[in-house]
């Protein structure tokens, strides 16, 4: 690789040193000899100094001897060239975006992290956290390990451009200063369509920056492009294929199954997986850049529980979860967290089994949030079964009011027919009976006993609470829908 005359400067030991140099000029050299030479620095004894010597530049070491200071500069230019041998071991092997991180710390000598397109955090220096005086929006993901929602709010606002040093005082692409310390940004680009790939930050802390650092960061950032483009191109249209398709199955549209397949298996889903569909709305926070809103999600909810799938359709903020580590209730907590903190709202579908089932279950959650910001608008969370019997009534699409069924019931009629058992009646009765055991044992001629018995297991076979009034309203609807559906 090519150096100039700072970036040699950056890596000599000692204070005695006399800098007469253009920080600015392009690297052209890339070895030190004690002659001239076109891509060499000539370094030569004068008097009690040393001149290190590049076309009209010059490093003066004062009160040094010629060996000694050949051998410091002979080293600045080999701990560049190993760094670059290292970073080509590691992006060529193991795209390890934190050993290129690791690797890149000791010749800039700031914090400094990588992040993808989506924002995720890819590679970050990790021993700054606690020295006083760090920019707080980096101590934020150091202690959280993901970026505060203002910080991926500003860079999504901002993200077209391509700043090389952002200021702190004037930056050149901010109507306000979010941050505290001086900082490099450099993107990673897709230079068939102009897009991002990613792009790392360097925050102006610990070393004062220089354009001996700038050449170094644009040299990584350009080896990365050319060697990562194929992987990365391929890696983006597989995404961008999968997302349209996931859409398709939104609209109803034809969609191919194998490329959802693959795109779940990525992610170490399968498509028979319990699932809950939620969308995001938001009743005093502008939503002119959702996409910042999709990073914050999949950042945050990495993080706290487990990978999930959040992207902008139709306008709407949507969030598919796999509910297969974690529970239902565990996310919705999360939610609920979420909702104190930001104020965001969701509507939330019940858990279901099918991946492909995704488009009624959206419906869910957007019934959820209708019926439930009508009825109980101070709410922030959106429960489908809070709001089931509300969307039942006068429910003309077949299909979203079989799947709207509470599926406790529909659990309950799939056992019955298996093992030839009549616990559905027996809950149905029991039910209508205002859970009164003496009178539902009277209705269905039965022994008291008996009733116990049944109950004892049918309540055994229950995910929710019959103590919830809205609950019981929802599983006697769901009966009887179940009950029209068989009529001829």
């Amino acid at each position: 690789m090519k150096l100039n005359m700072q970036m040699i400067a950056n890596l000599l030991p000692g204070e005695n040193l006399i800098l007469n140099i253009d920080e600015k000029r392009k690297p052209v050299l890339s070895k030190v000899r004690r002659r001239q030479a076109a891509d060499a620095a000539y370094i030569f004894q004068s008097g009690p100094d040393v001149i290190l010597k590049a076309q009209d530049e010059e490093i003066i070491f004062k009160d040094e001897n010629l060996k000694t200071a050949l051998e410091k500069t002979q080293d600045a230019i080999d701990t560049y060239s190993q760094w670059f041998e290292d970073i080509v071991n590691v992006v060529q092997y193991a795209i390890d975006f934190q050993k290129v991180i690791d690797l890149t710390w000791p010749l800039i000598k700031n914090p400094m992290y990588f992040v993808d397109a989506e924002l995720k955090l890819l590679g970050i220096t990790n021993f700054y956290v606690d020295h006083e005086g760090l920019d707080p929006q980096w101590v934020h993901v150091m202690k959280t390990g993901y970026f505060s929602y203002e910080w991926i709010h500003y860079m999504h606002k901002y993200m077209s451009l391509n700043p090389i040093m952002i200021l702190n005082n004037g930056e050149y692409y901010t109507d306000k200063n979010l941050f505290i310390n001086n900082r490099y940004s450099k993107d990673l680009i897709n230079h068939l369509n102009n897009s991002r790939y990613g792009f790392i930050e360097v925050l102006e802390f610990e070393t004062k920056f220089n354009y001996g650092h700038f050449y170094l960061l644009d040299f990584l950032l350009e080896f990365l492009n050319t060697i990562l483009e194929t992987y990365l191109k391929k890696n983006v249209a597989e995404l961008s294929e999968a997302y349209s398709s996931i859409g398709n199955i939104l609209n109803n549209s034809y969609y191919d199954n194998n490329i959802i397949k693959h795109f779940l298996s990525e992610r170490g889903w399968k498509e028979n997986d319990s699932f809950i569909v939620v969308k995001a709305f938001f009743k005093d926070i502008e939503m002119s850049n959702k996409y910042s809103f999709v990073s914050y999600f999949n950042l945050i909810f990495k993080k706290e529980l487990s990978e999930v799938l959040c992207f902008v359709y139709n306008e709407d903020i949507i969030i598919i979860i796999n509910c297969g580590e974690y529970g239902r209730n565990d996310y919705i907590a999360a939610f609920e967290k979420i909702s104190a903190e930001k104020g965001f709202c969701f509507g939330v579908s019940q858990l279901f089994c099918g991946f492909f089932r995704i488009r009624t279950y959206y419906k869910q959650a957007a019934l959820a949030i209708e019926f439930g910001n009508y009825h109980d608008p101070a709410n922030k969370i959106y429960k489908f079964e809070t709001y089931a019997v509300s969307s039942l009534i006068g429910q003309n699409d077949w299909d979203l009011l079989i799947n709207s069924c509470h599926p406790d019931i529909i659990r309950l009629e799939q056992y019955d027919k298996s093992h030839n058992s009549s616990y559905l009646a027996t809950l149905v009765e029991y039910l209508h009976n205002e859970r009164n055991l003496v009178q539902a044992a009277a209705s269905l001629f039965i022994h008291r006993n008996t009733m116990i018995y049944r109950i004892e297991k049918i309540l055994k076979m229950l995910s929710c609470d019959l103590k919830d009034a809205n609950v019981r309203e929802h599983m006697l609807l769901s009966y009887r829908i179940l009950t029209h559906k068989r009529k001829p």
